[in-house]
């Protein structure tokens, strides 16, 4: 459970589940039109329950998943929280073949291979939530904040721009930024104009 609270532990896309599984806190995805389709880990096993995903969104403009993660292999006293995508390869998410980065995974073998490191987005802060996408995959919103505060105290609200290669290029704070007005802005959405 990310930031001892979880949070989004599941996305449903198509006929795909993906999911953090709460024993070992590893992404999956699972197709749910198929009984016999065992679920196909998205990020790499680290011996236990020492890094967690929530509040995850599918990107299918790059063919990723964007995820929040708690991430305590160094530090479980203060773990840092980021941003991060997973990349799920070039083809459609609901295909039967899955590429994550160099190595594709058959899931009529179930073989087992070593996937990436996801890659950072955004960090920086000590929080992170509700990373949600535009309508076009051109911008994400976001809710981040730091100690001593919880995001019911004060919070700010960010809109980063996605580059052509995927990397936010430019990110603005849009409310929250003000030290001497407390505002908890939280669970941005956007509309089907993208505003």
């Amino acid at each position: 459970m990310a930031q001892e609270y979880g949070g989004g532990a599941f996305t449903v896309s198509g006929d795909v589940v993906f999911f953090a599984n709460y024993k070992d806190q590893r992404l999956y995805k699972q197709s749910i039109s198929s009984l016999d389709v065992s679920p196909i880990p998205l990020t790499p096993d680290y011996g236990g329950p020492t890094v967690s995903y929530a509040d995850g969104v599918l990107d299918t403009r790059f063919n990723r998943f964007i995820a929040v993660r708690e991430d305590r292999r160094e530090s479980s006293l203060n773990p840092p929280t980021t941003i991060v995508s997973i990349a799920l390869g070039n083809n459609n998410v609901q295909g039967k073949n899955f590429h994550l980065t160099s190595i594709a995974i058959n899931i009529k073998c179930n073989c087992v291979v070593q996937l990436s490191e996801p890659e950072v987005l955004v960090g920086g802060s000590d929080f992170y939530a509700f990373p949600r996408l535009d309508p076009k995959s051109e911008r994400i919103a976001w809710i981040q904040w730091s100690h001593p505060n919880m995001p019911w105290d004060k919070s700010e609200l960010w809109v980063g721009y996605i580059s052509e290669n995927g990397e936010i290029h430019k990110s603005v704070c849009v409310a929250g930024y003000d030290p001497s007005v407390i505002e908890s802005p939280i669970e941005p959405k956007w509309s089907s104009d993208g505003t």
